[in-house]
């Protein structure tokens, strides 16, 4: 990344909060590795402020941005095009400014899926797969799994029309067959322990349902893993749980990586330097 001038190239990672996000750590070390002249900054907005935000790239001409917690469906709504997987999973995390229009594209479940092929046990295709919340995130990578020849897919939430609203979309046109969903209980949960070998965490918090459901289970298989799509801490509560439980539990690092890789050769339409942007926070395949 040369010295910035009137000519740098400005994006932006806009959420709510964004204090603790390593995005720009990532995105800076691709940028100056790949020698372009670009910057990338956090920039929190405000509750009610993201179609105001979404403006205000057009009238600077910013780049370029990347949409994370709590605005990747909110964004929908406000962009010009999206990619037709978007518009399946109703969320964005990427918008490229295109001569003044804004277009949305989801990298969220390619990147789960990259991650996942590096670490242990790595995916093969066929899982059995549980789903914590409904989500953008939740939505893209199960999305992707359906599509990727999950055998089966199950999905909690706490507000069920969002969890059927998930299991419907996965049933729509894609190969997927077995998708059922329930609400986030224990009873069910502790069912779905004993089925399921891959496990997707997607709340913002450590349910104390799902901890209690960990707790109250049968020990678990050391080849079935539980993947918090949350980086900070790298390890949370239900991972900890999860882990002494007998399971192998991942944090959502490497899908961070990997998303902002995506993410990244959107911006530049270059290939992504994955291993510099691994190296920029530290991250290896646990």
């Amino acid at each position: 990344m040369s010295e910035q001038d009137s000519k740098t190239r400005l994006y932006l990672l806009l959420g709510n909060p964004v204090s603790h996000s390593l995005s720009p750590a990532i995105h800076n070390a691709a940028f100056r590795s790949q020698a372009i002249n670009s910057v990338y900054l956090a920039s929190q907005v405000g509750q009610n402020n993201l179609k105001a935000a979404l403006q205000g790239m057009k009238a600077l001409s910013v780049a370029g941005a990347n949409i994370t917690y709590p605005f990747k469906e909110e964004a929908v709504q406000y962009l010009d095009s999206i990619s037709g997987e978007a518009e399946k999973v109703n969320a964005v995390n990427t918008i490229i400014n295109r001569d003044g229009k804004l277009h949305g594209e989801i990298t969220d479940g390619e990147g789960f899926l990259a991650a996942l092929k590096e670490i242990f046990p790595p995916y093969t295709g066929k899982s059995r797969v549980a789903v914590i919340g409904a989500g953008g995130a939740c939505r893209s990578a199960a999305y992707t799994l359906a599509n990727s020849g999950a055998e089966k897919i199950t999905v909690f939430n706490r507000t069920l029309p969002k969890a059927k609203a998930l299991a419907d979309l996965l049933l729509d046109g894609i190969a997927l067959e077995n998708c059922a969903y329930y609400p986030l209980e224990v009873k069910p949960l502790m069912e779905a322990l004993k089925d399921h070998n891959l496990i997707i965490y997607g709340l913002p918090f450590d349910s104390d349902l799902f901890l209690q459901a960990i707790k109250d289970s049968s020990p678990v298989d050391k080849s079935t893993l539980l993947y918090d799509l949350r980086y900070n801490p790298l390890q949370t509560a239900v991972m900890e749980v999860f882990k002494a439980k007998g399971g192998t539990g991942c944090s959502g690092l490497g899908m961070l990586v990997w998303q902002a890789a995506y993410a990244n050769e959107l911006f530049t339409g270059r290939r992504a330097p994955v291993e510099v942007m691994k190296k920029a926070v530290g991250y290896e395949a646990c």
